[in-house]
């Protein structure tokens, strides 16, 4: 089983289940979607609260009998997500590789334990996982190109690493065994034969290859001895197989190509059997398949549409049953899946297939449609008008050129020119019950004297002051959409400040659902930028942003941009609550603290025993008098020894004189 490539970053994911009744759909923003295949109706949803801020990039089913179901994504942050269905829970998330994981396997059950997930990343890593524990089993160095496909061996010995070559290795000590060169780009679909003897790849061109495969290091390793044949076809492969109950002497595969034709080729036991080797001086002649299929399945297309623009193709194929395809095609949003038997009673191939359309709604039942894709109506019953929602609407007819240029560069959904009167015509009539609010006021209030009024009378409003008699007027939705329209229009901050301001949920509400859908996107932009720029408004203007999210939920769903607008305010939420949960364990011991104090103050009030008296109390100005008291003393008491000191010396220069005179005396005796 291989995950499709799209060629296309933006383009979901897809792989069938190994029973196959189920799709998993990985979209780029990380939800996870299974649908039933019997049914074309979707099962369960996996998301986690943190998918904005991560990509898929590709996932894989674990086919292990009597085990629990897993899903592999493989994220852009090098992350690997393995996902519990049967529990509806993450089971593990992987964290290896250091940049985004470029192919997810799971080992099979029918050649090893079943029990291991095999990854490759664009760091040119190759891990080994335990499905069961998550912990990492192995890591190895793939070379010095990254690997974009993983392929298992029948025997769950071997591996193929597919980049711009593909390299067979064994498993026991990752040494190589063979090397197949060919491809001037890196590999995106590569499948093994049921028997492990041929390998099916192709690089995302037109052009498709079989080879052989020797599992002995010994064998030649020239090219043109491992091609058995190629094949090239109209349109970039998307996706290809083995039918899985046939061995290697008879083989037939499928192709998908990116413009929905969906080819399954037989190979012929001559091309299998082994090539005689030319004489001297002759070279081998090159062998080659028909370039077209001996069964093509293709959706009935529109009388005068050509296939290549009909956006109903098949998207998704994988064989099912002896001579029988599942194809999943239609509407992404809504997938619809049909089961595609190939052969004749006699075994011979259809040489074509068509598949019956999908209704144009995608509400549309598939059983009110007929063969031609068309729905049946119903005797006496008449079906309601089919009512256009927010994502429906059109661009105004009189927009400027730069405003126009700027809503094609948001992907913003365009009506025809009746949708686009109605808009215009909305929003006459919002104006028009502004004006007359304005007249039955009784006074020619200027602009600015109408945004002091909604601010609430502030000392920052702008205009006269009002008399203690005069009363202050209700903002109302209409005049609240042209106020933000004309703001956004002429990028005027303030004005769209004094708009914000308003806190009536009823306002609120009523404002966002009269609001054009050109100005959704650039008011929503406005309020998360005013949300990141001072979080503390975020009071203020979470109402606005849940009634905004909450009414455009429909158009918000169908714009591309909506996943880099919405990623800062996620991560925005997420520093917030990482902080909640130290903060509760320091509300619960501050309540603890108090409920102890109190319970001591009344225990001491029931035994009738008042306040005690502290055991110690220290006055600042007391000590600080009594140290400027001490130092007085110090100083007195220095003084004092220093004039004793003095007289000392006096005494001793006395003396000293006195022995002069006796030492003159007895010179003169």
């Amino acid at each position: 089983l291989m995950a499709t490539s799209f060629g296309a970053d933006a383009a979901p994911l897809l792989i069938f289940s190994p029973s196959r009744e189920v799709l998993a759909e990985a979209s780029p923003d990380g939800r996870l979607q299974l649908w039933d295949t019997a049914t074309s109706t979707l099962r369960q949803q996996l998301v986690r609260n943190s998918h904005l801020t991560v990509r898929a990039t590709c996932v894989a089913w674990h086919d292990h009998v009597g085990g629990p179901t897993l899903l592999a994504v493989g994220c852009d942050n090098g992350s690997i997500l393995v996902w519990d269905v049967a529990r509806g829970e993450l089971a593990h998330e992987l964290k290896g590789h250091a940049q985004p994981v470029l192919d997810v396997l799971f080992e099979s059950s029918s050649g090893g334990t079943g029990d291991t997930l095999y990854s490759s990343s664009a760091d040119r890593q190759v891990c080994s996982w335990s499905a069961t524990t998550g912990a990492l089993l192995n890591s190895a160095k793939a070379g010095k190109v990254a690997v974009h496909r993983l392929a298992l061996a029948p025997d769950g010995a071997h591996m193929l690493l597919g980049g711009s070559a593909m390299r067979l290795v064994r498993l026991r000590g990752w040494k190589r065994v063979s090397r197949l060169a060919g491809h001037a780009e890196p590999v995106q679909c590569v499948s093994f034969s049921p028997g492990g003897r041929y390998v099916l790849s192709s690089s995302g061109d037109r052009h498709l290859t079989l080879w052989s495969v020797s599992y002995s290091a010994s064998a030649a390793a020239d090219p043109q001895d491992q091609s058995v044949c190629s094949i090239a076809l109209d349109a970039a492969v998307a996706q290809l197989g083995f039918h899985p109950s046939e061995d290697d002497s008879s083989l037939s595969f499928f192709a998908l190509t990116a413009d929905g034709r969906l080819g399954v080729w037989a190979v012929p036991a001559s091309m299998l059997a082994p090539v005689k080797k030319p004489r001297k001086g002759k070279p081998a002649a090159a062998q080659r398949l028909a370039a077209q299929p001996d069964c093509l399945v293709t959706v009935a297309t529109e009388d005068g549409q050509r296939a290549q623009t009909d956006s109903q193709r098949i998207f998704a194929a994988a064989f099912s049953a002896e001579r029988e395809l599942v194809a999943a095609y239609g509407s992404r949003a809504r997938p619809h899946f049909a089961r595609v038997s190939y052969t004749l009673p006699n075994g011979d191939f259809k040489p074509t297939v068509s598949l019956p359309r999908v209704g144009n709604g995608l509400l549309a039942a598939a059983a009110d449609l007929g063969p031609d894709g068309k729905a049946r109506a119903k005797r006496g019953r008449t079906e309601p008008p089919q009512q256009l929602g927010a994502m429906d609407m059109a661009l105004p007819s009189g927009m400027s050129a730069r405003q126009r240029v700027v809503a094609e560069d948001d992907n913003l959904p365009l009506l025809p020119a009746a949708a686009t009167a109605a808009l215009a015509a909305q929003q006459t009539e919002a104006a028009a019950a502004a004006a007359a609010e304005v007249a039955a006021a009784g006074e020619s209030a200027s602009f600015g004297e109408r945004l002091a009024g909604m601010g609430g009378g502030g000392e920052e409003a702008v205009g006269p002051a009002k008399g203690p008699g005069d009363r202050q007027r209700k903002p109302t939705a209409s005049s609240q959409v042209s106020l933000l329209v004309q703001a956004l229009q002429n990028g005027d901050h303030v004005m769209l400040d004094q708009a914000l301001q308003v806190q009536d949920a009823h306002v609120i509400s009523a404002t966002v659902a009269r609001l054009p859908v050109t100005s959704v996107l650039p008011f929503m932009q406005a309020v998360l930028q005013r949300i990141q720029g001072k979080p503390a408004r975020v009071a203020t203007l979470a109402s606005w942003l849940r009634a905004l999210l909450s009414t455009h939920a429909a158009y918000l769903m169908s714009c591309s941009q909506l996943l880099p607008l919405l990623t800062p305010l996620y991560q925005l939420i997420d520093e917030r609550l990482s902080v909640f949960k130290p903060l509760l364990k320091l509300v619960g011991r501050m309540q603890m603290l108090q409920a102890q104090m109190a319970s001591q103050a009344a225990a001491s009030r029931q035994d009738g025993a008042g306040a005690s008296d502290p055991l110690f109390t220290y006055d600042e100005a007391a000590e600080a008098a009594a140290a400027d008291e001490g130092e007085e003393e110090e100083e007195e008491f220095d003084e004092a020894e220093s004039d004793g000191e003095d007289e000392g010396e006096d005494d001793d220069d006395d003396l000293s004189d006195l022995d002069g005179l006796d030492e003159d005396e007895d010179e003169e005796y």
